[in-house]
Order: structure tokens, then C-alpha cells, then sequence
């Protein structure tokens, strides 16, 4: 996920494809929140939804300690790094 920070004490384990589909969705909501971007503005491609604020809505009530909750600000390291990979052409990742 090239624009989105993820820590490894934030991913569930031994958990359903549903269950990850859902933690992969919570990484991309974060990536808006540290990106600057407004509820209205979580979305990516398409028609805009309530998807992404649903998520984390949910996420919140059934999952409140989870540990990507804690990074919802970047420290000027992290900040940088991301900002870095936000730059870097996608051929980079290929």
C-alpha cells in the first residue's frame, strides 16, 4: 500500500480475509487522516460513499485500543519518510 504507513503491532493476527480486508481499510483511513483530509474527502475512486467513515466509525466502537489509533499524527521522522514514499514514481515499486 504505497501511501500508507502501517506498523507491525497494528495488524491482527491469525485473522478471517474479511477481518484483514477490514484492518487494510482502517490503514487506508488513516492515510487520509495524515494526509489532511476531511470525513468527506475518504474516498478513493468513483461515487462518494460513507464506506471509509463506517470502517472507522465501526472500528472505533468494536476495536477502540487498537494501536493504529495512537499514530493518527506523524512524527517529523515519520512524517518525512512518508512524504518520501508519497514522491517516489510507482516504477520505483515495481
Amino acid at each position: 500500500m504505497r501511501w500508507c504507513l502501517r506498523w507491525l503491532d497494528e495488524e491482527p493476527k491469525s485473522v478471517s480475509p474479511d477481518i484483514y480486508e477490514k484492518f487494510l481499510d482502517l490503514i487506508i483511513v488513516r492515510s487520509f487522516i495524515h494526509l489532511g483530509k476531511p470525513p468527506s474527502k475518504w474516498h478513493i475512486v468513483g461515487p462518494k460513499t460513507s464506506y471509509f467513515i463506517d470502517v472507522w466509525q465501526a472500528a472505533i466502537e468494536e476495536v477502540p485500543f487498537w494501536p493504529g489509533f495512537k499514530r493518527l499524527k506523524l512524527n517529523k521522522k515519520d512524517r518525512d519518510f512518508f512524504e518520501s514514499e508519497r514522491g517516489r514514481d510507482l516504477s520505483d515499486f515495481l
